[in-house]
């Protein structure tokens, strides 16, 4: 095991060396992803999850929870990688100019795009079910080179990279308690209400204040526009990167999700662990998880903190971090 670890990195490493100039673009290493999905109480699985090499250098992840029905998560699941991959075509020649700062604008008019498609789709289907408030969360990955990695979200789902052994989150929870996620929901006209579990809600109907679809609320202040870190990754201390569903975060601290993770040598054994231990742990939500791989994989010791019980902390419908 130690030396195919060693192996693994040290591929890794050759493919960092080739990337060092901009503008230098190397094979792809193909990386081992680790995806895993398991329904809750529901009768649908409303997560849809995929990922793909959408260039020879270029991996996309993804995943898209659905409320009130699977059909924006589907749609978006479908569409919005073909949307990122007719941008990046068009764009390819001139990518590893301020690397970072394009795929920011590629992201954006795809995200806008992609909704835009959404409502056009509605508006020509008759039989959508709650064809006003169906919706998605979205959070999405683009990885060059194995090197620079982005990450775009809109709503609750959520990324979360293991550097140094330890979790750092790379997305953010777009909730009505964020003070300034509110605001925008307020000068749109939109109000923030509480459920009897004390849940913050717009307009009474939505616990996020971006998403994919739900065309009734986008007057409210509900955007689609999503938020977007860029991280350069560390091949010295950078393990893998997770994507997963509310369904597991609802569940599990970040250090939780971080540390099962870290006990696999397979990224879907991984996967596969988080979406069970979450359910294990009280969650009755559709629980999804995506694991890739980096340069450290298997190479640094993950750390483990954690103050308060997960099953507590689903049993009263909240996390205490992350």
């Amino acid at each position: 095991m130690v030396l195919r670890n060693r192996f693994i990195r040290s591929i890794f490493k050759q493919c960092f060396q080739k990337t060092k100039q901009l503008g230098t673009s190397v094979p792809a290493l193909k990386i081992d992803i680790g995806t895993s999905s398991l329904q809750g109480r529901s009768k649908l699985n409303e997560d849809k999850l995929s990922h793909d090499y959408i260039a020879a250098n270029i991996l996309y992840t993804g995943i898209y929870d659905g409320h009130n029905g699977d059909f924006v998560s589907n749609f978006a699941n479908v569409n919005l990688p073909l949307i990122l991959k007719k941008h990046l075509q068009c764009d390819s020649y001139k990518l590893y100019d301020n690397i970072f700062s394009r795929i920011n604008d590629i992201l954006l008019k795809s995200f806008d795009e992609c909704q835009e498609l959404i409502k056009e789709t509605i508006h020509s289907v008759d039989d959508i079910p709650r064809h006003d408030m169906v919706g998605s969360t979205a959070v999405t990955s683009i990885l060059v080179d194995n090197t620079y990695l982005t990450v775009a979200n809109v709503g609750d789902s959520k990324a979360i990279l293991c550097r140094n052994g330890e979790s750092v989150e790379l997305s953010i929870e777009h909730h009505p308690d964020n003070v300034d996620e509110a605001m925008r929901v307020k000068e749109a006209g939109g109000h923030i209400d509480w459920d009897s579990r004390f849940k913050p809600l717009v307009n009474s109907r939505l616990s996020m204040t971006r998403s994919f679809g739900n065309l009734l609320l986008k007057p409210k202040g509900v955007i689609s526009e999503p938020s977007i870190k860029n991280i350069l990754i560390n091949e010295a201390i950078d393990s893998f990167f997770v994507l997963c569903s509310d369904g597991i975060t609802h569940a599990m601290s970040d250090e939780e999700i971080v540390y099962v993770v870290g006990q696999h040598d397979k990224p879907i054994d991984a996967a596969e662990d988080l979406t069970s231990t979450a359910q294990q742990y009280g969650s009755t939500d559709d629980c999804t998880a995506l694991v890739v791989p980096l340069p450290a994989w298997r190479c640094v010791d993950v750390k483990m903190k954690v103050n308060t019980a997960s099953m507590f902390r689903t049993l009263t419908g909240g996390r205490s971090n992350g």
